[in-house]
């Protein structure tokens, strides 16, 4: 598992021959990936799987 921010780009999703950016909406280690690439995804539809760091918790 890699380790993602926040924020951070972690793939892009073709539409319309335009490689649109896909960002992390949370930090943690990547445990898995949910699709394949080439795989139709709509919108809402979870692409991995993270487990989540609260280094901010206290």
């Amino acid at each position: 598992g890699d380790v993602i921010k926040e924020g951070q780009v972690i793939g892009y999703i073709d539409q319309f021959a335009a490689g649109l950016p896909i960002k992390s909406d949370v930090a943690g280690e990547v445990l898995k990936l949910l699709v394949e690439d080439g795989d139709p995804v709509g919108y809402g539809d979870p692409l991995i799987a993270v487990l989540p760091s609260f280094h901010d918790i206290k």
